[in-house]
């Protein structure tokens, strides 16, 4: 996430993951990977909880009806691994 980018509060619908592998929305499930420690100003928002400050290997996983935002009003681009799939 650059610098001055923000993603206002919204849900997934998996749309495109649910049409190619052919499952129900209710068992799709996102998790973000944080690859380096948190900056000043890097802020993520699930279920209407706010997260910061956060370690290079922490992650965050939520559920297609799950609530998030997201903000990088810092000076440093975010770096994060993003993870779509279903649980067994």
């Amino acid at each position: 996430l650059t610098t001055l980018d923000i993603m206002p509060n919204h849900v997934d619908h998996f749309e495109t993951y649910r049409r190619v592998f052919n499952v129900d929305r209710n068992d799709v499930y996102r998790a973000l990977v944080f690859l380096e420690d948190w900056a000043p100003g890097q802020y993520l928002e699930v279920d209407h909880k706010l997260l910061s400050m956060w370690k290079a290997g922490d992650y965050v996983r939520w559920h297609a009806d799950t609530d998030h935002a997201s903000a990088n009003i810092g000076t440093t681009d975010r770096y994060a691994l993003q993870i779509t799939g279903t649980l067994l």
